[in-house]
């Protein structure tokens, strides 16, 4: 659900999709939220068999989780990942998040309460080594210790706060998503 959608023409990509018939979607929750949007609005139902979903890159919102899996009658796996190259963090909101701790190193250093700034070490990413990388985004987690390590201790995530963004919505209805360089 990457393609540049708009109000107008997500009929053409719920189309799309209806025809490639994917047994898992992986995307931003606002755009497969559009797309589920779109399906619910028009009383359409998946008419193919969608495993599970998977947004990523923005926070999912529980109003969203709940339209996609309305939509698509599929399970819906939060996961965290970044651009940069991070290592992975998947679950849900109800039933907490997970580390794929063979992805990478998580280091967590208080910032609040209960609120843990992330450093990461991927070991995803040959081209452009991730080591120790302050990456920007937090997520909550239940502990009041100064620092956890995510292949020392045990660490249970509640809730991934992403990093604060900014975007612009176009005229057209089109989001300008603030990139950080």
């Amino acid at each position: 659900c990457s393609m540049h959608m708009t109000p107008d023409n997500i009929s053409h990509v719920y189309e799309s999709m209806r025809k490639f018939r994917p047994s898992s979607i992986d995307g931003m929750p606002s755009s497969i939220h559009m797309v589920a949007k779109y399906m619910l609005q028009n009383n359409i139902k998946a008419d193919w068999d969608v495993e599970a979903v998977f947004p990523t890159a923005e926070i999912l919102l529980p109003h969203i989780l709940r339209d996609i899996e309305a939509a698509f009658g599929a399970v819906v796996v939060d996961q965290y990942a970044s651009s940069e190259g991070a290592p992975f963090i998947y679950g849900s909101p109800e039933a907490g998040y997970h580390i794929a701790n063979e992805t990478g190193v998580f280091e967590f250093v208080r910032a609040g309460d209960g609120v843990y700034d992330m450093i990461v070490t991927s070991f995803l990413n040959h081209a452009t080594p991730i080591v120790r990388y302050k990456i920007g985004d937090q997520v909550e987690i239940d502990s009041d210790r100064a620092y956890l390590n995510s292949h020392r201790d045990d660490v249970r995530i509640t809730k991934i706060l992403g990093r604060e963004m900014d975007y612009l919505i176009a005229s057209d209805g089109h989001k300008v998503m603030n990139v950080v360089v």
